[in-house]
Order: C-alpha cells, then structure tokens, then sequence
C-alpha cells in the first residue's frame, strides 16, 4: 500500500512537471 502511494505520488509528480514545461514552451512560442 505505501508503495503504491509512492508510485503514484511520483507519476502525479511527473505529470505536474511535463505540464509545467509544455507551458513554458507555449510561453516561449508565442510571441
């Protein structure tokens, strides 16, 4: 059971990360 709270606290981690920079790169691209 922690173990899987870990995982998944690392995948939603992850993911927060990945929207972060797609948005910097959206920031970056426009003009």
């Amino acid at each position: 059971m922690f173990i899987a709270a870990l995982t998944s606290m690392h995948v939603y981690c992850h993911l927060f990360w990945l929207i972060e920079r797609i948005r910097k790169c959206d920031d970056i691209l426009q003009p």
